[in-house]
């Protein structure tokens, strides 16, 4: 287990790369900054997990590494080409096309079947095949409720349906913000078996979420306080025991 504060990929290929980014708010005549001049990286294959209390800038991270947001100034790179100068067409196609996004509230539209919101990204890359998608609504376990509304189907269906929603066009990153945050226990360790699985076959992970159960998934972990990273834990071998007891320290170190 490492704890770090310089990000080193060891030879790695850098998927992502930040360098000095800064965000702020307007707030009445004052400007708050959120996040200043942030840098690390996110190698392929990464399993990334962002922590920090509340209102410490872990969702507006997350935006502004998914061209959601602007950013102020700094810096956002993709495979070596910077993105976050683009236009907002250009950002349209990166998001549709390399990244995938899933909100905590799951964002599913309730007058389309699951199997009609999974497909639809590859409708708007006109990629869309229906034997890949009923090959990627079995390989989520979805089959039997793709002809469902979204109102008909448990909290966990829904979720399994919306990062399926967020890989049918193969993103290189998939982003997730609270993935958990309106599941239950049960339902909250499918999904992160799930997630592992995804990384394991290769998908690169990038999640927000306060959960220490959702850490003790990730390969890496950075903490953010006080508009900057203030710690980076990296896993690998350790036991689940050991990789809480690691979080809880690097999270009272926050207080």
């Amino acid at each position: 287990m490492k704890n770090k504060l310089l990000d080193k990929t060891g030879g790695k290929i850098i998927v992502l790369r930040i360098e000095q980014l800064t965000k702020s708010y307007q707030s009445g005549e004052k400007r708050n900054i959120i996040l200043e001049k942030l840098d690390f990286s996110v190698i392929q294959n990464d399993f990334v997990v962002i922590m920090g209390k509340s209102g410490s800038g872990k969702t507006t991270l997350l935006y502004c590494l998914g061209l959601i947001d602007d950013i102020d100034s700094g810096t956002i790179s993709l495979n070596g080409k910077r993105i976050d100068n683009l236009g907002e067409n250009e950002k349209a196609k990166i998001r549709l096309n390399e990244f995938g996004f899933v909100f905590q509230d799951m964002n599913l539209i309730n007058m389309l079947t699951l199997k009609e919101n999974i497909a639809m990204p590859s409708y708007e890359q006109k990629t869309y095949s229906s034997e890949n998608v009923d090959k990627l609504i079995d390989s989520f376990g979805l089959t039997d409720f793709a002809d469902k509304k979204p109102d008909r189907v448990s909290g966990g269906e829904k979720q399994r349906a919306a990062i399926a929603r967020a890989i049918v066009n193969h993103p290189k990153i998939l982003f997730a913000d609270e993935p958990t945050g309106s599941l239950d226990y049960q339902n909250s360790l499918s999904l992160l078996n799930l997630f592992k699985k995804m990384n394991n076959e290769g998908q690169t992970l990038v999640i927000v979420s306060h959960d220490r159960l959702v850490a003790s998934y990730a390969k890496k972990i950075y903490f953010l306080q006080e508009k900057k990273i203030r710690q980076i834990l990296e896993f690998d071998q350790e036991t689940e025991e050991e990789r809480f007891s690691a979080i809880d320290k690097a999270l009272l170190g926050l207080d």
